[in-house]
């Protein structure tokens, strides 16, 4: 007696079933774990493969643009707009930030754009400049008046490491653009992982494998 046959929708129906989207849920420790490093949401949501994925595209397109402008890139005092896009990168950008502020910036004494008395800014490096935190022996600062160190003074003159050049033009423009874009690339995979529908990876190989199985003795 033959049996009964199996309808031609049933391995489309078990495939559904398996990769199917599952039931929206709030994952707050999983957005909180996106924000902090790209990817690791995902990781915590037990699928690794969909964060390995998400980590590689933010990292290398954020480092590809600190590749290509340098370090000056990512600049919370003269980018501030930019760097509001750069933070939903999460802590990296913010650590980049801090290095570019206190590792590579220092004071000089400037004239405004318009004019008028000089005051001390905190800017990058000229070409030909070094960081300059104390006088060489029998010499003075550069700028006396100036009570924060470091401060910047010609290489010429004064010994100390040369700081980072912004980088300009188009470079710089393609640098800040991709810096932003991997902050905004981890927004969505924040969001994707805050509200999450898609099963752990392991759920999905042991449904599939079930599934299989299922089919194999019919």
């Amino acid at each position: 007696m033959a049996g009964t046959p199996t309808s031609p929708d049933a391995p489309n129906d078990a495939a559904k079933a398996v990769f199917g989207p599952g039931p929206e849920r709030f994952e707050a420790v999983a957005g909180i774990a996106a924000f902090v490093f790209p990817g690791l949401g995902h990781v915590v949501l037990g699928q690794p493969r969909r964060g390995l994925a998400i980590a590689c595209g933010v990292l290398g397109l954020f480092f590809g643009g600190l590749l290509l402008g340098g370090i000056d890139a990512v600049d919370s005092r003269e980018d501030r707009l930019w760097f509001i896009g750069q933070s939903l990168t999460g802590p990296l950008a913010f650590g980049v930030n801090w290095v570019h502020q206190n590792r590579f910036k220092a004071w000089a004494i400037e004239a405004p754009a318009q004019g008028g008395r000089r005051e001390p800014v905190l800017r990058s490096a000229y070409e030909g400049e070094v960081r300059v935190s104390e006088p060489p022996p029998g010499g003075a600062m550069p700028y006396p008046s100036v009570a924060q160190r470091p401060q910047w003074g010609e290489a010429d003159r004064y010994d100390g490491p040369r700081g980072a050049t912004k980088s300009v033009g188009k470079i710089n423009e393609i640098a800040l653009l991709a810096t932003t874009l991997a902050g905004m690339m981890n927004l969505v995979a924040i969001l994707d992982a805050l509200f999450n529908r898609r099963r752990p990876e392991r759920e999905v190989r042991e449904a599939l494998r079930r599934a299989t199985a299922g089919g194999a003795s019919a």
